[in-house]
C-alpha cells in the first residue's frame, strides 16, 4: 500500500503534542509544589505525580485497546483530543482556586486521557503506511514521543519559571503556564483534522470483563512467544526511563535547591537527552534502508548502561555529562525503535491494539515499581545521586546482557546488506 503521510504527520503532530502536554502539566505541577507545601510533601507529590501518569494505563489498558480495535480509530483519537482540552480547563479552575491536590485529581483524568490515546495512536501507524514504511514510522513516533516526554518537562517547567518570576505568585505562575498549554491543546484538534485511518477492526462488544481482563491480554502476549520478548523490553525501557526522569528532577533540586528554577534545569537536561534520542532515531532509519535493525536492540541495551555509568560517575553540570545525556538518548533509540517495530508489525490486524495496550499494561505496572523504588532510594534511603545512578547502570547492563542472549544471533546481520 502507498503510505498516506499526510495523515501520518497529522497523527504525528497530535501525538507529540498529547505526551507534550502530560509531561509539561507533571513538571509544571512538580515545580509548584516545593512552593506552596514542604519539602517531605513536595518530594511525595513528585512520586505521586509519576504513579498517576501511568496508573490509568494499568487500571483501563483493556478498555482502551478494545475502543482502538471496535471502533475507526481515527474517531478515538479526534474524541480524545476533545477531552484533553475541555480537561486543560478544568486544570485552570483548580489553579484559580489555589487547589493543588484539585490540580492532581485533573491531572489523573489527563493520564487516562492519554490512556485512551495511545493504543490507538499506535495502532493507526500500519493502517496508514502499511508494512515497507512501518520502520520510518515507528522510528518518528517513538523519538517524538519521547522527545515529547522530555521537552515538554523543559517547557512546562521553564514556563512557570518566567511567570512565576513575572507575577511574584506562584499560583498565578502556574495558571498562567496551563492557559498557554491550554492554546496548544485546542491548535492540536485543528492540526489532526480529518487525517485518515483504517474503520473498526474489530466486532467484539463490550464486555464488563474488560475492567479487569488485564491479565488475559498479558497471557495472550505470552502465548504469542515472539511478541512477548518484545513486549518485555519495550517495558523495562519505559520503566527504567521513568526512574531516570524522577532522578533528574533530584538532580535539579541538588544543584537549585528551594529554587523555581530546579524544575527547569531538570527539564533542560532531559531535552538534552531528547535530542539524542531525534539523532538516534535517525540512525535507525538510516540503517533500515540498508540492513535489519533488531540487532541494534543489545547494542542500544550496553550503550545505554555505559551512558548511565558516565553519569553515576560525573558531577552533574559541564560539558562531560551533558554529552552523557545525549549519549543515553542516542543508544535509547537504538534500543526501542526496532522492538516497537517488530511488536507491531508482527501483531494481527484485528488484535493490535490491544497487544499494545497490553505492553502499556506491562511497562505502566514496571512505571509503578519505578516509581516505588525511587520513593524508597531518595524518601526513605536518602541515597545521594550517584548511588541512584549506579542503581540504574546496574539494572540497565542486565537487560542489555540479557538482550545480547537472546538476540546476539541477530548482531552479525548489522554488518550485511539487504537486497
Amino acid at each position: 500500500m502507498q503510505p498516506d503521510h499526510k495523515s501520518l504527520w497529522r497523527l504525528l503532530i497530535a501525538q507529540t503534542q498529547v505526551v507534550f502536554n502530560d509531561n509539561a502539566s507533571k513538571l509544571a505541577l512538580i515545580s509548584l509544589a516545593p512552593l506552596v507545601l514542604s519539602t517531605t510533601g513536595a518530594n511525595w507529590v513528585t512520586d505521586l505525580l509519576a504513579t498517576l501518569l501511568v496508573l490509568p494505563f494499568v487500571i483501563f489498558s483493556p478498555l482502551c485497546g478494545w475502543l482502538a480495535d471496535r471502533y475507526p480509530k481515527q474517531l478515538v483519537l479526534k474524541y480524545a483530543l476533545y477531552l484533553q482540552s475541555l480537561l486543560m480547563f478544568l486544570m485552570i479552575f483548580a489553579l484559580w482556586l489555589h487547589s493543588l491536590y484539585f490540580a492532581i485529581v485533573v491531572f489523573f483524568l489527563l493520564a487516562l486521557q492519554a490512556c485512551i490515546f495511545s493504543p490507538a495512536k499506535q495502532g493507526a501507524l500500519k493502517e496508514i503506511v502499511g508494512s515497507a514504511h512501518l520502520t520510518h514510522a515507528v522510528g518518528w513516533m517513538e523519538s517524538l514521543t519521547i522527545f515529547g516526554i522530555l521537552l515538554g518537562g523543559l517547557a512546562g517547567a521553564g514556563l512557570f519559571t518566567w511567570l512565576d518570576g513575572l507575577f511574584s505568585n506562584h499560583w498565578h505562575g502556574a495558571a498562567g503556564c496551563f492557559i498557554g498549554l491550554t492554546l496548544g491543546c485546542i491548535l492540536s484538534v485543528f492540526v489532526f483534522g480529518n487525517a485518515k485511518t483504517a474503520g473498526s477492526q474489530s466486532s467484539d462488544p463490550f464486555s464488563w470483563s474488560l475492567f479487569w481482563n488485564h491479565f488475559r491480554d498479558i497471557a495472550y502476549l505470552w502465548r504469542m512467544h515472539k511478541l512477548f520478548l518484545p513486549a518485555l523490553g519495550i517495558a523495562y525501557f519505559y520503566s527504567l526511563g521513568g526512574l531516570l526522569y524522577l532522578v533528574m528532577v533530584s538532580v535539579g533540586r541538588f544543584l537549585y535547591p528551594d529554587s523555581s528554577k530546579a524544575g527547569f534545569i531538570s527539564g533542560e537536561y532531559l531535552a538534552i537527552m531528547g535530542g539524542g534520542i531525534i539523532l538516534g532515531a535517525l540512525l535507525v532509519i538510516w540503517i533500515a534502508k540498508h540492513r535489519p535493525v533488531m540487532g541494534l536492540v543489545p547494542v542500544g541495551g550496553l550503550g545505554m548502561a555505559a551512558s548511565l555509568l558516565a553519569l553515576a560517575l560525573l558531577y552533574p553540570a559541564g560539558w562531560p555529562y551533558l554529552g552523557s545525556l545525549l549519549v543515553l538518548g542516542i543508544f535509547s533509540s537504538l534500543f526501542i525503535v526496532p522492538l516497537n517495530t517488530f511488536l507491531q508489525d508482527n501483531a494481527a490486524e484485528d488484535r493490535r491494539s490491544r497487544v499494545i495496550a497490553a505492553t502499556n499494561l506491562l511497562l505502566n505496572l514496571g512505571g509503578i515499581v519505578a516509581v516505588a523504588f525511587h520513593a524508597l532510594l531518595e524518601n526513605i534511603l536518602k541515597l545521594q545521586l550517584k548511588m541512584q545512578f549506579l542503581s540504574l547502570f546496574v539494572t540497565m547492563l542486565a537487560i542489555g546482557v540479557g538482550t545480547c542472549f537472546f538476540l546476539g544471533k541477530q548482531v552479525p546481520v548489522l554488518f550485511k546488506k539487504t537486497n
